[in-house]
């Protein structure tokens, strides 16, 4: 799937389809610039992920074995399905965003019995 990056904002429409499509969308938004950060007028930016499936988790844990922040950004890079250019041309959105991103990755906890 093509990601869908740009300056102005993403249509709702938009969101709603990637919704339906992978059911859980999440949005990440990072102030703009370093000035922007803590102020509530401040400019964000905003990017869209959804949730990594197994196959995608097990190719980034195989990434993994050369480089530790190699599986995050196997994750972030393959999840990424659009918003402003900056969350894949800007590194430090890119690190804010993969920061905030490992919360879309949870586990239940699971419960064993022995019968």
């Amino acid at each position: 799937m093509k990601r869908l990056l740009s300056n102005e904002p993403i249509p709702q429409a938009q969101i709603d389809a990637w919704k339906q499509l992978h059911k859980d969308v999440f949005a990440i938004t990072v102030p703009a610039t370093d000035e922007d950060e803590g102020k509530e007028d401040g400019e964000v930016l905003t990017g869209y992920f959804r949730k990594p499936k197994l196959d995608e988790l097990g190719m980034a844990a195989q990434a993994s074995r050369d480089n530790a922040l190699k599986a995050s950004q196997v994750i972030y890079n393959t999840c990424l399905l659009g918003g402003h250019p900056a969350f894949s041309e800007d590194e430090d959105v890119v690190r804010a965003a993969l920061a905030k991103f490992g919360n879309v990755i949870k586990t239940r906890e699971a419960q064993i019995k022995k019968l």
